[in-house]
């Protein structure tokens, strides 16, 4: 997840992008959630905030971001019934305490200080003051989540070092189980017991208690053929090799252009990155025919066993009423076909 300060809605690979305009000229306020996440907003009236609540985490969590431009007055009561079990408020508060990494303090970070000691939250230290133009920690982070930690990290080219916000006690659900229906035996109990169905219906109960209870044995039937399995509903789309090879191709591309840039052109670099790019699409290709073909055949030997299998059991319990004999001898003539035999005997 990513929380930032923005001024335009930036669209970021593979995040889904949740925006509000900032009241002035210096920008608004967004959050960003990875796809392999689920990010709920809320609706809210509160100037320069976006509340998102996360699921697909070993628990929900919810983000409260944040950007206090300075010299706009805020009230911070109106965050408060938001305030719930693992939230993490965190942005540009424009705010100075020196017990959160700041030389001086200011009136705003005196309020604000007091606001978060009341709500039973605690400050995320970092590693060194956020603003690259002053000795301030104007970026701060609060949450009543534990195990969480911040650090600063020294890279980018906003006027404010980066915050990365990790948490021992929250991990990645990789896995989730879905309802495998036997939908083949669904069938077949329904057509054994269709008559029975029609019995009770023609018996004289009423129509409405006859359908509340078939509509309870559709239900506990398909509860009963239902099996539970679990799945990892994260992977990668390639392996670890193909990923390797890629990030190589990346690496000297950047090289490339970055030398065309500054008027340096290399034709060495330029040769490999072309041969590189061919290579991996021809190994993707080859990777993804090949797990084609491997679903394909065991969709295949997976119904050629368990439908046979299934379809040979049935034809042992359910067959058509049928006569012990197949011929009778009428002393004129001997009978072969069921329908005359029948007509014979009864």
């Amino acid at each position: 997840m990513e929380v930032g300060e923005l001024w335009n809605t930036s669209q970021i690979p593979h995040f889904n992008i949740f925006h509000q305009h900032g009241t002035n000229k210096s920008g608004g306020v967004c959050i960003a959630i990875g796809k392999y996440l689920k990010g709920s907003r809320i609706d809210l009236n509160i100037e320069n905030t976006i509340i998102v609540d996360v699921d697909g985490l070993s628990e929900t969590v919810k983000i409260i971001a944040i950007y206090w431009p300075a010299g706009q007055t805020r009230v911070l009561g109106e965050l408060e019934s938001y305030i719930t079990k693992n939230t993490i408020i965190t942005g540009d508060f424009n705010a100075s305490v020196k017990e959160w990494g700041s030389t001086s303090a200011d009136k705003r970070g005196r309020i604000l200080k007091e606001w978060v000691e009341k709500n039973n939250l605690c400050y995320i230290p970092s590693l060194s003051n956020s603003s690259k133009r002053s000795n301030r920690n104007i970026d701060l982070t609060f949450t009543n989540l534990g195990g969480t930690k911040g650090v600063t990290l020294k890279m980018g080219t906003s006027d404010h070092w980066p915050i990365m916000i990790t948490c021992d006690n929250l991990v990645f659900d990789k896995n989730s189980i879905f309802p495998h229906i036997h939908w083949k035996a669904y069938e077949a109990i329904l057509t054994l017991l269709q008559e029975f169905w029609q019995k009770e219906q023609i018996r004289g109960m009423p129509v409405d208690d006859w359908y509340m209870n078939y509509v309870r044995f559709l239900a506990a039937l398909k509860n009963r053929l239902t099996q539970w399995k679990g799945k990892e509903k994260f992977r990668p789309a390639l392996p670890h090799y193909l990923i390797q090879k890629l990030q190589e191709v990346k690496r000297v591309r950047n090289k490339y252009y970055r030398e065309r840039k500054i008027c340096i052109i290399n034709e060495e670099t330029r040769v490999l990155l072309r041969v590189l790019t061919c290579e991996v699409k021809i190994e993707i290709a080859k990777y993804k025919t090949g797990k084609w073909g491997e679903f394909l055949s065991k969709i295949q030997e997976t119904n050629d066993n368990k439908e046979q299998a299934f379809w040979l059991y049935l034809s042992r319990i359910y067959k058509h009423r049928s006569l012990p004999f197949s011929k009778l001898d009428t002393g004129t003539a001997i009978l072969t076909n069921e329908n005359e035999i029948k007509d014979k005997l009864y």
